[in-house]
């Protein structure tokens, strides 16, 4: 036996030598090599006496226990019987199936009526594998069989393969997933697509329809989100690949989103379990009890995975009662359990899914399901509002992200069903969610399809709008809300709107206000401010980039308001601000403090809206005080960058942390081939990634208290611009110095670009920081004036 089992050091998919008894006529086991190889394994020791392949139906468990059997089988000296019982519902026929199995491998003949004696007596006293196969209607049967069996031949080992475990002592499982399959939307180019087993079978199916079948750019997308609705299940990948004889890949994974799963893959010459996508579920249907069948039903109208507490609210049972009807449910593999920190999550797969969805349709209680399931999310919602500003944040927007689609469904049916005012006080509770973690096209997806407006659905979709740059739209609905509020005699939050009004319209070309900005500041020092003051600072202390001193003004109004309702997001964006304003005094060292302690607290509530222009913002810094930093940074830029696109995120700012100039000069000195591949580099990572990688940069304390950038060391401006940038740093607009200087307005625009260019600095209020800082060769440049 040692001997045996070293030789699995050498196992092999094809089957080895000797040709494959039982599983020879079948397709190519993909994706299975770990599973094969630790499953033969295991059998081969010789204190496996029973192990249990289960998973749900389709996912291949006959295949691989028939791919077991045939590497015992080529291995030598161990005897293996296979027995098929998958139609097989009583005991005697559970007997007279296995005795006529055993009968024809050992040459015994049985009595009839068959005992367990009988069997037993013909199994020889040698190394034997019995691999009952598709025990799930008859586990009670097979268990009792098996006890009997294992305890009258001591090197019997018996492999079981059943959509549930037989709950016998000593049964050791071996669960066997899906295969793993592509995220959707697909971010992956085609060449690492194929290495998906999923996607691997879905293209040698493909190729029996079709020889001509190849997977392209084109049918990419389309054929990640078939493996996906299919959840990996190799039979449904199968049965699904089959149907390309009647539809294009598009319009198949187009009706697939429809729910037309039923159809999907009619395998006439299949035993009926095995004949359609729906057949599969089906079989382990039929074994429920009606309390069973009716959790599954409501557990399965949720679009995701749910705690418990939800199961046993859409289940309508005591706990007690919950986990008694739960518990087969997993057994069967028609509910799956995921570990993580918190509370068990339970979900289920989109085949079973859909079949449910369907049962639910012809009984007439989809609608009544539907309404408990947004019932149930409305109460969730209208729950965590009050703490997304508040202590526990961060756990409420945890809560929020798991429930999100949930949410989103439950939204959807709100709307749908006509109850929009349930659907806007649901939208409403939730904005905050969406703008902290970047979800902003589907929270202006449900906020702009809500037909009434009022004062807080207008403040949130202009809230949405703002983060997603679109500055009329966001002047627009604040202006409503402030209406709104003005007639509810809100007046703390009908002048935060106005403040909002007037810091979007200043992205467009107008003043700030300074009365909404006075009435603000006021406010922010009052204990009954409400949060929406905190935003209107902040908002308008953005706005206010050109006047240092008012921003630093209004950003301790904001960070007053924040600190107060102890909102941790408000307050990292408050740090991140002032990181700026600190740029922009020339105060580094405290910019580096300053946005380190914003990342850190953005971090902890998972914020991906700002998130991108905070990176940007310290990567520069970095870039430009710390050498040696290049390669970090591009990662991070690429990586915001990114991050940026997925979130559609373009917040109304004036001051940019991150301009082009930087970008094309670090493509200079890395080299185009070495910029690409560390531009590559960033943009696979997640925003956690990102975070931490800026964290772990060294601090301009550790390089040496900071340095002047290179290109600042390096940079010699001629008279002529000397003298331009010291009336930049007077304020003077390109118009009035074209005046002063009697020079077109076009040359002074070019005298100003050339000078940020030479110095690597990114905007005006860079400039005029720089003069500042010259000191003695300020005068040199006043005196220039006359000279130049």
């Amino acid at each position: 036996m040692t001997d045996m089992c070293a030789s699995l050091d050498g196992l092999r998919g094809d089957g080895g030598s000797q040709p494959a008894r039982f599983s020879g006529q079948l397709p190519p086991l993909l994706g299975r090599d770990t599973d094969l190889l630790t499953l033969t394994a295991h059998l081969c020791r010789a204190d496996s006496h029973l192990s249990t392949l289960t998973g749900p139906g389709g996912v291949g468990k006959s295949r691989l226990a028939a791919a077991a059997a045939d590497e015992l089988t080529r291995l030598g000296p161990f005897a293996v019987v296979l027995v098929d019982l998958h139609d097989v519902d009583t005991e005697d026929g559970v007997l007279r199936s296995i005795a006529g199995a055993v009968g024809d491998d050992f040459g015994g003949a049985v009595a009839d009526p068959v005992t367990r004696g009988d069997i037993a007596a013909i199994i020889p006293d040698r190394d034997v594998l019995l691999v009952l196969d598709g025990c799930e209607q008859v586990t009670e049967t097979a268990a009792v069989i098996v006890r009997d069996l294992l305890s009258r031949r001591n090197r019997l080992r018996v492999l079981i393969t059943s959509r549930r475990p037989l709950t016998l002592y000593g049964e050791r499982l071996f669960p066997l997933q899906p295969l793993p399959t592509p995220q959707c939307p697909l971010t992956e180019d085609v060449a690492h697509l194929q290495e998906y087993p999923s996607v691997a079978l879905f293209v040698d199916r493909a190729r029996a329809v079709d020889p001509s079948f190849a997977l392209t750019a084109e049918n990419a997308g389309p054929v990640a989100e078939i493996c996906g609705r299919m959840d990996g299940l190799p039979l449904a990948i199968e049965l699904t690949a089959a149907r390309l004889r009647l539809f294009p890949v598009g319009t198949l994974v187009a009706r697939l989103r429809e729910g037309s799963y039923g159809g999907v893959g009619r395998n006439m010459g299949a035993p009926h379990r095995h004949r359609s996508v729906h057949a599969l579920t089906e079989a382990s249907f039929r074994l429920l009890d009606e309390d069973q069948r009716r959790m599954l039903m409501r557990v399965a109208v949720c679009a995701k995975d749910v705690g418990l507490h939800t199961v046993e609210d859409l289940g309508g049972l005591a706990p007690h009662q919950t986990e008694s009807v739960l518990e087969p449910l997993v057994d069967l593999n028609l509910v799956s359990v995921r570990h993580g920190a918190g509370d068990p999550r339970f979900a289920v797969l989109e085949t079973v899914r859909v079949f449910c969805m369907d049962r639910l349709r012809e009984r007439g209680e989809l609608k009544e399901a539907r309404s408990r399931h947004a019932e149930h999310f409305q109460a969730l919602a209208e729950r965590a509002q009050p703490h997304l500003t508040g202590p526990d944040q961060a756990q409420w927007l945890g809560e929020l992200s798991a429930a999100h689609d949930n949410l989103q469904q439950a939204l959807d049916f709100l709307r749908d069903e006509g109850w929009p005012a349930e659907a806007a006080r649901t939208a409403v509770a939730i904005h905050r969610f969406w703008l902290v973690h970047g979800t902003l096209e589907v929270g202006n997806r449900h906020l702009a399809t809500l037909p009434q407006a009022d004062g807080a659905l207008d403040a949130a979709r202009g809230a949405m709008a703002a983060a997603m740059g679109d500055v009329l739209r966001a002047a627009e609905t604040f202006h409503r809300a402030s209406t709104a509020y003005r007639g509810h005699g809100d007046q703390d939050r009908e002048q935060a709107m106005l403040a909002q009004r007037h810091a979007a319209l200043q992205h467009a070309g107008e003043r700030l206000h300074v009365r909404s900005t006075d009435y603000v500041i006021r406010s922010a020092g009052r204990a009954e401010a409400p949060i929406e003051i905190g935003d209107a600072a902040l908002a308008l202390a953005t706005a206010s980039a050109q006047d240092l001193d008012r921003c630093e003004e209004l950003l301790e109004a904001a960070r007053t308001v924040y600190a107060r309702h102890q909102d941790v997001r408000g307050f990292g964006l408050v740090l991140a601000e002032q990181g700026e304003v600190a740029v922009a005094r020339g105060q580094f060292d405290l910019a580096e403090r300053l946005f380190r302690l914003s990342l850190e607290k953005l971090r902890s509530v998972g914020e991906r809206t700002m998130l991108p222009t905070v990176l940007d913002a310290y990567a520069f810094l970095l870039w430009q005080q710390v050498p040696g930093q290049e390669d970090r940074v591009v990662r991070v830029m690429a990586a915001s960058s990114a991050l940026r696109k997925t979130t559609n995120a373009s917040p109304l700012r004036i001051r940019r942390s991150m301009p082009a100039g930087p970008l094309r000069q670090l493509r200079r000195n890395l080299g185009s081939p070495q910029f690409e591949a560390l531009w590559h580099e960033g943009r696979l990572l997640d925003s956690a990634a990102t975070v931490a990688e800026m964290l772990s940069a060294p601090t301009l304390a550790g390089a040496g208290g900071g340095r002047t950038p290179a290109t600042q060391q390096e940079a010699k401006l001629t008279p002529r611009q000397y003298q331009i940038a010291s009336l930049v740093s007077q304020g003077l607009t390109n118009r009035q110095i074209a005046h002063q200087l009697q020079i077109s307005e076009w040359t002074a625009v070019n005298h100003v670009r050339q000078i940020m260019h030479r110095l690597g600095l990114p905007s005006r209020i860079h400039v005029a920081q720089w003069v500042m800082k010259l000191g003695d060769g300020l005068g040199h440049a006043r005196r220039g004036e006359h000279g130049g």
